[in-house]
């Protein structure tokens, strides 16, 4: 399965590719660092799973998803987010999202990458979003 990972932290998206690659069947497709930069890397080669950060300049995650359901709609997507899950229940645009998954990223301190806590993760939402295909 190949994964698009998208986030405006060089270091978190460096993270996550880390994460993708400790997970089996998983492989890192490409790293975009905005929404938009995202939509032209799907466009020109669509992957089989989004990593896909909410909080972004330019465009954030919540258009861009908007935007790739439009020719994708059967994308898997995982939101991955410092705010929780909740902060999308009630937004008018969220039931536009099609099927997709949730992760929080993890609080690290010092020393931490947060590698170890998101990899396990990430395996769970990126199995539940093929099975639910």
């Amino acid at each position: 399965m190949r994964v698009l990972i998208v986030d405006d932290s060089a270091v978190f998206r460096a993270v996550l590719s880390q994460c993708v690659e400790r997970v089996k069947g998983l492989e890192v497709a490409g790293t975009a660092r905005n929404g938009m930069q995202a939509i032209e890397m799907v466009r020109k080669d669509p992957p089989d799973l989004v990593l896909l950060d909410i909080a972004m300049p330019r465009m954030d995650g919540i258009a861009t998803l908007k935007e790739i359901r439009k020719d994708y709609p059967d994308l898997g997507v995982i939101l991955v987010s410092s705010a929780n899950a909740k902060g999308l229940e009630g937004r008018p645009d969220a039931a536009d999202l099609g099927q997709f998954e949730y992760i929080q990223k993890p609080t690290v301190t010092a020393g931490e990458s947060g590698v170890e806590t998101l990899a396990p993760m990430i395996e769970r939402a990126a199995r539940a979003l093929t099975r639910a295909r």
